[in-house]
């Protein structure tokens, strides 16, 4: 009996030692698998730099800048950025080379038509590129797909980084995300508002300020989830009404 028992104990180790063998070799070749597809895909497909971009960038070379030709600029790099069609590396270089143009073309104004921290006025003889009563500023802002057209959860379960990050389609991602809302001190209730329903002080500035101090517990990576990304400023100081 107890030789029979060995055998058998034997056996059941034999099979488990064979089985894991196995699912270590289908992992492998899996794995195998999708480097291939990956390689395949990511070898015969490219995204040039933008033609808003290398169209202003002629503009420039010709002297014929404006603000208009490089907010045009700013909507195509954006744009390649947010479907990941360029990589940040040069999303970096072009947010750069945007930043000081703006800064060149910006029209000079009083101190009291400007925000604090905007990008230096014109420094193009007479003015040359400005338009009137228009800036363009850059700022940090939440790169969360819609979080201004959606609840704050829905945003955060759609956007990729913090899908994929926080593994939200298990039961322990969904632990995460209680924890990041708690993190930024965001009562759970208000996740759940509509962005245009929130508090005043949960809207975009401190919105950015409470996802800056995430950052701290390495949730997220700055570029990530706080890109540079630019807006147009009236500086008109009075309006003309009928």
């Amino acid at each position: 009996g107890g030789g029979g028992e060995g055998e058998n104990l034997a056996n059941k180790r034999r099979r488990l030692t064979e089985e894991g063998i196995m699912k270590r070799r289908q992992k492998r070749l899996w794995e195998e698998e999708r480097k291939r597809v990956v390689f395949e895909y990511t070898q015969f497909s490219y995204y040039g730099r933008s033609s808003a971009m290398i169209l202003y960038e002629l503009a420039w070379k010709m002297n014929k800048e404006n603000l208009e030709l490089l907010w045009h600029a700013i909507i195509g790099v954006m744009d390649q950025f947010i479907l990941n069609k360029i990589p940040t590396s040069l999303f970096k270089s072009d947010v750069e080379f945007i930043r000081n143009q703006a800064g060149r073309l910006n029209p000079c104004a009083g101190d009291d038509m400007l925000e604090a921290g905007s990008m230096n006025c014109s420094t193009v003889a007479g003015g040359a590129g400005a338009v009137p009563g228009l800036r363009i500023e850059c700022e940090d802002d939440a790169q969360l797909v819609l979080y201004k057209h959606w609840t704050l959860q829905a945003s955060l379960r759609h956007t990729m980084y913090t899908a994929v990050s926080l593994k939200l389609w298990t039961v322990k991602g969904e632990q995460r995300l209680q924890r990041l809302l708690a993190e930024m001190g965001m009562p759970l209730l208000q996740s759940k508002l509509h962005y245009l329903s929130f508090a005043t002080f949960t809207k975009q500035t401190n919105l950015v300020e409470k996802i800056r101090k995430i950052k701290v517990i390495n949730f997220f990576a700055v570029l990530e989830i706080l890109p540079k990304t630019f807006k147009t400023v009236n500086t008109w100081k009075y309006s003309v009404v009928d």
